[in-house]
């Protein structure tokens, strides 16, 4: 019996006659893996084709090429619509009001001088800042040099000899352990020290 197959128009693909070529035994190669064989060569053909393609070989019926067309701007689309803008954020919370501390002279005597240091959560004294008197003193002679003085005046337990800083007197050390929000520590200095000259 002569087969009455026929071929696809485009890539001559095997096809078989349903009504006269049942009876004929099946080909597999012919009838289906040479027909595989030739559409994956034909894919190939095409990716390698599109792979290659540039924006200058593509050209519209007007004669422009695609790269043509996409200098001129024709080929953008419409500016987009502009985003809402975002809602508002939270208000922080208000910080507490500030508070500046105060000194104040509480005793001016001849053997004592005491401050008191009040802020935001009360108020407190310090320790005696005047030292010792030394008049009536029984030692022998006497002199106008201090540092050849003896039993010299002491500020917690540290004697008031050479150049001393408050630091150094422990005073500027106890305030800022007692006052919570922090005194400013040279605003402190000016104070105790112009307290300490006015003692004397």
């Amino acid at each position: 019996m002569i087969l009455r197959a026929s071929q696809t128009d485009k890539l001559k693909l095997f096809k078989w006659d349903v009504e006269t070529d049942e009876e004929e035994n099946f080909d597999i190669d012919k009838a289906i893996n040479d027909n595989w064989d030739k559409l994956d060569s034909h894919a190939q053909e095409i990716e390698s084709k599109i792979s290659n393609i540039k924006a200058e070989d593509i050209a519209f019926t007007d004669g422009e090429t695609f790269q043509d067309k996409y200098n001129s701007g024709e080929l953008k689309g419409e500016q987009g619509i502009p985003g809402t803008n975002g809602t508002d954020g939270i208000n922080g919370v208000n910080g507490e009001d500030g508070f500046s501390p105060t000194i104040t002279e509480k005793t001016n005597t001849d053997t004592e001088y005491i401050l008191t240091v009040t802020n935001k959560d009360g108020s407190y004294d310090t320790p005696n800042l005047k030292g010792q008197d030394g008049a009536g003193g029984s030692g022998e002679g006497g002199t106008t040099n201090y540092t050849q003085l003896t039993n010299k005046p002491k500020i917690n337990n540290i004697e008031l000899s050479g150049n001393k800083t408050l630091s150094d007197l422990g005073i500027t050390t106890y305030i800022e352990e007692q006052l919570v929000n922090k005194v400013d520590k040279a605003y402190v200095d000016n104070l105790v020290t112009g307290a300490l000259e006015a003692s004397y």
